[in-house]
C-alpha cells in the first residue's frame, strides 16, 4: 500500500525496523565529521524505520558538497502531521516516507514545494501513472506489500499445514494464532484493513472481522509491538506464529540472522496483499530547497536504488535496478496486490478507521 494504499504505511511501520534502526524524535547526523568541501547542510525528515544506505549519504556529500542531517520522528501519520503543524517554519528541507495512505492529505495541505524531477522519467510507468497531479510534489521512492507472515518452523513442528489465503484466518484451526496491528495505530494494520474490505464488500468485511474476533484474534499497537512481542519467528518469546507483516520479511529474517540461516523461517502468503509506495520530496519553505531537489534527484539514483532492498527491504521504484540475490530469491512478489486509488484512501480513510474502531475495540 492502496499505498496501494498506505508504511512503510505507516509501512507505519516497516520491515526494516528488524535491522534495529533509531527510535524516538531526535536530528541526528548520518556522518560524524564534516568535510571541509560542504557548502550545505539539509535536513531530511523520514520515519523511525529508514535506515540511510551505507556509504550514500558519504556519496551524495562527494557529489554535490551537500550534507545530510537526518530527522526521525515515529510513523508516516506523524511525519505528515509534524509538516503540517511546522508548514510555517519547516523543521526540514526534504521528507521521504509519506505514502499511499497519507499522500493525499499532505499535497491537499500543500507540505511540499512544486517542482520537476528529471528522475521521474527513470520510473516504471507502473509505478508512476497511477499518482497523477501529485508527482508535481513529490516522486515514488520504493514499494513494497504488506501481507499475512507466518512461522514456517512453527507449523512444520506440529505438522499442521500454514494458512493460504485471508479465509483461513478464521478458520477454527487457526484460533488464538493470529496478529494484527490497529489500523488506527499502524500503517500494517491499515493495510490489513483495506485488504479485508477490498475481499469482503458491502458489509460483509464486518462479518469477516466479527469471524476474527471470535477465532481469538490479538489486535496490537504496532508492528514492532507484533513482531517483537507477540511472533513466535520474532525478536521474543511470542506464542502466534501468524502476524500482518510485508512480503519481504523473508530475506530479511536470512540477511539479520548474521549468516544463523541460509533460508528464511518466515514466509508470505500471496493473498490479501496491499502494495505501499514511498515519496519524497522538498518541503515548501525550506531554505535550502535546489539542495533538497539534489538530494531527491539523488534518492532516484542508480547508486541510491540499488542499496534500497538490503538496508530497507523494499522494491526500487526505478526500473531495471538489479536485485540482490538474496532479496529475488526469497522476497514474495504478490501476483495481484490490491491497490486503491490514493484519492480515494485520503476521502475514506477516517471512515474506515472509526467504522472499525466502533467495530472492533468499542
Amino acid at each position: 500500500m492502496v499505498s496501494t494504499y498506505i508504511r512503510r504505511l505507516t509501512l507505519a511501520v516497516s520491515v526494516s525496523v528488524l535491522a534495529g534502526c533509531a527510535s524516538g524524535s531526535s536530528g541526528t547526523s548520518v556522518k560524524s565529521t564534516r568535510s571541509p568541501s560542504v557548502t550545505t547542510e539539509i535536513t531530511l525528515l523520514t520515519h523511525n524505520a529508514f535506515v540511510m544506505p551505507q556509504g550514500m549519504a558519504e556519496l551524495f556529500e562527494q557529489q554535490t558538497g551537500v550534507s545530510i542531517k537526518l530527522l526521525q520522528d515515529g510513523d508516516t501519520g506523524a511525519l505528515v502531521n509534524k509538516a503540517i503543524l511546522t508548514r510555517d517554519n519547516p523543521q526540514a528541507d526534504v521528507l521521504f516516507g509519506v505514502d499511499n495512505a497519507f499522500l493525499s492529505r499532505a499535497i491537499e495541505q500543500k507540505i511540499f514545494a512544486p517542482g520537476a524531477y528529471r528522475a521521474l522519467d527513470a520510473i516504471d510507468t507502473e509505478h508512476r501513472d497511477q499518482f497523477g497531479d501529485a508527482l508535481r510534489f513529490v516522486v515514488p521512492v520504493d514499494y513494497g506489500d504488506v501481507c499475512i507472515n507466518y512461522d514456517t518452523a512453527w507449523f512444520a513442528e506440529r505438522d499442521v499445514a500454514p494458512p493460504k489465503n485471508l479465509d483461513d484466518l478464521v478458520d477454527p484451526k487457526y484460533s488464538g494464532l493470529t496478529i494484527v496491528q490497529n489500523p488506527a495505530t499502524s500503517s500494517p494494520g491499515l493495510a490489513f484493513l483495506i485488504a479485508t474490505r477490498e475481499r469482503y464488500p458491502g458489509d460483509a468485511w464486518k462479518e469477516y472481522w466479527r469471524a476474527l474476533q471470535r477465532n481469538n484474534v490479538l489486535v496490537v499497537d504496532d508492528w514492532t509491538i507484533a513482531y517483537q512481542a507477540e511472533f513466535t519467528a520474532g525478536g521474543g518469546e511470542g506464542s502466534r506464529p501468524i502476524m500482518i507483516s510485508y512480503a519481504s520479511s523473508p530475506p530479511a529474517d536470512v540477511f539479520y540472522s548474521e549468516g544463523a540461516k541460509t533460508k528464511p523461517t518466515i514466509a508470505a502468503v500471496d493473498d490479501g496483499c496491499v502494495r505501499q509506495y514511498e515519496f519524497v520530496g522538498v518541503l515548501a519553505g525550506s531554505k535550502h530547497e535546489v539542495a533538497g531537489r539534489q538530494l531527491v534527484e539523488f534518492m532516484l539514483s542508480n547508486e541510491f536504488q540499488r542499496e534500497l532492498p538490503l538496508s530497507n527491504f523494499v522494491f526500487p521504484a526505478r526500473r531495471e535496478v538489479a536485485l540482490p540475490q538474496m532479496f529475488s530469491d526469497f522476497a514474495l512478489v504478490p501476483e495481484s496486490p490490491v491497490t486503491i486509488d490514493y484519492l480515494a484512501i485520503g476521502r475514506d480513510r477516517s471512515e474506515w478507521i472509526r467504522e472499525w474502531i466502533a467495530l472492533v475495540l468499542g
